[in-house]
């Protein structure tokens, strides 16, 4: 390896060190609060806020239909601020449309205790800075000022982990839960508005022409990108809704805190990874026609990493989980040693998952999130046939996603090489 090639490899790595450990402060917070949480707050409790923040998971990475994406690679300067523009208009809208749905939703079927009102403005708050937190991300990221998007990280975590011990304590059940997370989102804006002053100047002189051109030169992220991250959000959001419908509200209490414990690699390691791989193999395409280079590298990385994790789980997850939470919770770890395998390929996929946006090849990357939502579909379509247990079902979902995350991994793997 040149000179060159150490440096490069170096800058990536200290890219990649100084989000990752950003996140792995925020969530070792979430960690440490975790415990306390479920001796604060009944399983019920905990599986109504999950219902409510689903809204974040299901829709988040599209509020903006993809377009915060584009401020990462688009090669024109001039561009960003229109697409800062487009970007917020659409979060905004769709926010308010999002919370309209879930008025609707929660008023066919009501939580006991819960307005459909109050349900409704909590979904739209929740979306609105979420949305807002995935443009300045983006910015950030564009400038490669990974330092910001590090700490605002922190401070979210410790508004929200902090929020959560004091609705505990003060007895105020799901909703404080989602009170918590409204002001953990909030937190840290301000220091990722800081080193965008630049572009925020430019902001009042984008002309409604300037949006609606750069609207059309991305138009794929609308069309193929945002209903593929759409379906898959589908695929695991709608879970949380479907395990509530056959097997009570108390069971997605306890799913809840298997995908949380699973989700941690993925924000730790997995979401930060991304951003860097997207804006480094958006700049090795430009230079060398393809970012084959760093897919291996990004690709060995997060394998090195999320196997040795892996086998720990599938070994030791009911008694950690039993050990650390409280013996109610132990079917939580069984929950997690079905799941291991599928959010182990998930974390990888993830990774990745910019590979066909800087290919442009999003249409595969759609039919491949298809799948998912019809693995996901399949599977509770047999529980519900046959009644089988939740356990049973979190075993169809987990195989038969695994084996489309493998076929999305080498998706990924031909978009990098760039060839039709």
């Amino acid at each position: 390896m040149g000179i060159r090639g150490r440096v490069a490899h170096s800058d990536y790595a200290k890219a990649v060190g100084i989000l990752t450990s950003g996140s792995l402060i925020a969530q070792l917070l979430t960690v440490a609060v975790a415990p306390i949480m479920t001796r604060l707050f009944t399983p019920s409790a905990i599986g109504v806020y999950t219902l409510v923040i689903s809204a974040t998971s299901l829709f988040g990475a599209v509020l903006s239909l993809r377009y915060d994406l584009a401020i990462v690679y688009d090669d024109d300067e001039a561009n960003i601020p229109p697409l800062v523009v487009l970007s917020t208009a659409l979060v905004i809208c769709l926010s308010f449309l999002i919370a309209l749905l879930y008025f609707l939703y929660f008023s066919l079927y009501p939580l006991e205790g819960f307005s459909s009102w109050w349900l409704a403005v909590s979904v739209f708050v929740l979306c609105l800075f979420l949305g807002a937190i995935n443009i300045l991300n983006s910015c950030n990221n564009r400038q490669r000022d990974y330092r910001a998007i590090n700490i605002a990280g922190i401070e979210r975590s410790v508004v929200q982990n902090g929020g959560i011990v004091l609705a505990g304590l003060a007895h105020l059940g799901a909703a404080g839960l989602v009170i918590a997370q409204t002001f953990g989102y909030l937190a840290g804006m301000a220091r990722q508005l800081r080193p965008l002053a630049g572009t925020l100047k430019k902001l009042r002189f984008v002309q409604r022409g300037d949006v609606g051109r750069v609207a059309r030169l991305h138009k794929k992220q609308a069309l193929w990108s945002a209903p593929a991250v759409f379906a898959n959000g589908v695929a695991f959001t709608a879970i949380n809704y479907l395990i509530e419908l056959l097997y009570g509200v108390s069971s997605v209490g306890f799913y809840s805190l298997s995908y949380r414990i699973l989700g941690l690699p993925i924000t730790v390691l997995g979401m930060n990874v991304s951003r860097v791989f997207t804006e480094r193999a958006a700049q090795e395409r430009r230079e060398k026609g393809d970012f084959r280079n760093i897919f291996k590298k990004t690709f060995f990385i997060i394998a090195v990493v999320a196997a040795p994790v892996a086998i720990v789980l599938v070994f030791v997850a009911p008694s950690l989980v039993s050990f650390v939470f409280g013996e109610e919770w132990r079917v939580a770890g069984e929950y997690i040693q079905i799941l291991t395998p599928m959010y182990v390929l998930r974390l990888i996929s993830g990774a990745l998952n910019g590979s066909t946006v800087i290919a442009g090849r999003q249409q595969r990357d759609a039919i491949i999130q298809l799948a998912l939502v019809l693995c996901v579909a399949g599977s509770f379509t047999v529980a519900a046939s046959f009644q089988l247990g939740l356990p049973v079902l979190l075993g169809l979902v987990s195989g038969t996603s695994s084996v489309v995350y493998i076929a999305y991994i080498l998706i990924f793997w031909f978009a990098s090489k760039c060839r039709n």
